[in-house]
């Protein structure tokens, strides 16, 4: 199964790299923030920009009440904007896939064109710190209102918080220092489950599966399932991605169990070429390869596979 973890470069083949949300950069300059440097993360630039229009106040209350204010322009300026696509992309192969069953979207909005009125947010009943923000992105998930064939299992996961509501939105350094704390309690959440159900005795494929089909949070279907990193950067700024990863190279750690282990793939060009990537980690396809001929690659790989499936359900 297959786990699609999609950011700003999905919004950059949907939309055009000049648009606010293909790019850190981007999405930056529109806010009038501006990066520290090129290796310190971007979250730094709202810590940034709140010292500057409070004229290097000290005072946290005054701190909060301009990052609220952010947060608030970033959420109209994200609902208001005409999303004009660069030209139509039918996108229906990813979803039919019926392999892929989780997305984890890093970017504040639904992927493709679909629409919040078309998601339905489910609630996690065995989450018990839903009035937690950190927990709330990570344990609740939405599904399509009106499922068409082949996508009623497809989850849809928002750790960074969602665009309709600036409590959820994970931007700025100590608010993303927070989402990295949470991995380990999630963690330890799937460990509990593991303890409790007196997992062994080469019973982890079982364990596995049942976790998948009602997994607490993001974490489980990102720690089991073939990932596939689809415009994502995997920067060292993406602190809780890389916790993540730790925490799944972490549980397959026992030999009897690294048989378990899926692949993880992560689509990157040119310059991310010879980036230091962990060899566990793999290209998608040859990085000299541009961009939109990878899309292309991917489609008919994932089209191969739908037809597959198709007849095997015949």
């Amino acid at each position: 199964m297959k786990t699609i973890i999609v950011g700003a470069g999905l919004n950059a083949h949907l939309y055009g790299p000049q648009h606010f949300l293909s790019s850190w950069g981007n999405f930056m300059s529109r806010f009038n923030m501006v990066s520290l440097a090129d290796n310190i993360p971007a979250s730094f630039a709202m810590e940034n920009n709140i010292r500057h229009i409070s004229n290097h106040s000290h005072d946290e209350k005054r701190a909060s009440q301009i990052e609220d204010s952010i947060l608030k322009e970033i959420k109209d300026v994200i609902e208001h904007d005409k999303l004009s696509k660069k030209s139509e992309k039918d996108l229906s192969w990813i979803l039919k896939n019926h392999s892929v069953t989780d997305f984890i979207c890093l970017n504040f909005n639904p992927p493709f064109d679909l629409k919040w009125s078309e998601l339905e947010m489910v609630e996690n009943d065995n989450n018990d710190k839903l009035h937690d923000r950190e927990f709330r992105n990570n344990c609740n998930y939405y599904v399509l209102r009106n499922r068409p064939d082949g996508v009623e299992n497809i989850r849809f996961w928002f750790p960074h918080g969602v665009s309709k509501c600036i409590d959820t939105i994970v931007f700025g350094a100590h608010r993303y220092c927070n989402q990295t704390a949470v991995i380990p309690e999630l963690f330890e959440k799937v460990k509990i489950e593991e303890r409790k159900e007196g997992k062994g005795n080469g019973d982890e494929g079982l364990f596995i599966e049942k976790r998948l089909k009602k997994p607490h949070s993001w974490l489980e279907p990102f720690l089991y399932n073939e990932l596939y990193f689809l415009g994502c950067s995997l920067s060292h700024a993406e602190w809780d991605l890389w916790s993540a990863l730790a925490f799944r190279r972490r549980n397959f750690a026992k030999k009897e169990n690294s048989k378990f282990e899926q692949a993880i793939y992560h689509m990157r060009y040119q310059s991310e070429k010879n980036a230091s990537y962990p060899y566990f980690i793999q290209p998608l396809f040859d990085p000299t390869i541009g961009y939109e001929d990878q899309w292309k690659m991917l489609k008919c790989r994932f089209e191969k596979e739908i037809k597959k499936q198709g007849k095997n359900e015949k």
